[in-house]
């Protein structure tokens, strides 16, 4: 089982691969950053997911699992078949638990992980405050395992620094469009709807970060 200080070590050679990568480098060097964590912990699967509040779906961004283990859904309806779970995590709680202690209320959750086969599982929320937020989640489904309270704010820290470098690989992408927009005034002169069109379409240019990275088999 990994100490504190073994994750610390390890979040120590994460960090500087995040903020150093390139930006035609981010995707690999991020889903890099989960192998660590997945083989840190052995767990049976682990991966970045983005959640849609308005509509409750979650979209997966990047994972790993071990050979034989059933990758994360490309999509799901978290607030239909996981709803005490969703109801917990938009409250910006993070969970770390055995599938067979949830509580009462969470018997939906509970059918559903077990179905899956799953014995226990840890979801973390990064809130961006926006419609779209980020999860980190890992799970065992060959035993059941506890995650400390102080593990779990690791693995969180871990989880902002991804999310960041993936903005960051985004923003640096539509900066040179919107300079480019800028430089463009004359060929846009006459044409009054133009320019409110496209203050408009900025706005959602943070819509679609990675869209749905790859999978990782080890």
């Amino acid at each position: 089982r990994m100490t504190l200080l073994e994750l610390s070590t390890a979040i120590t050679e994460i960090a500087p691969a995040l903020l150093r990568t390139a930006a035609a480098d981010v995707e690999q060097v991020a889903a890099w950053a989960c192998q660590c964590i997945q083989r840190c912990f052995a767990l049976d699967r682990f991966g970045l997911l983005r959640l849609q509040r308005s509509s409750g779906t979650l979209d997966l961004v990047l994972s790993c699992f071990h050979e034989g283990v059933p990758p994360f859904p490309v999509r799901v309806n978290l607030a239909a078949q996981y709803p005490w779970i969703s109801r917990s995590i938009l409250s910006g709680k993070s969970l770390g638990l055995i599938t067979s202690t949830l509580p009462a209320e969470a018997e939906t959750d509970r059918e559903w992980l077990q179905k899956l086969g799953i014995h226990s599982f840890f979801a973390i929320p990064l809130l961006t405050g926006e419609d779209e937020e980020y999860i980190l989640a890992g799970s065992s489904m060959s035993r059941e395992r506890v995650w400390s309270e102080a593990l779990l704010g690791r693995i969180k820290l871990v989880g902002e620094m991804i999310v960041s470098t993936l903005r960051r690989k985004h923003l640096d992408r539509a900066v040179p469009q919107r300079v480019g927009e800028c430089r463009q005034p004359e060929s846009l002169a006459g044409d009054q709807k133009a320019p409110s069109r496209r203050k408009r379409e900025s706005r959602h240019v943070h819509s679609d970060i990675v869209g749905h990275g790859p999978s990782f088999r080890l």
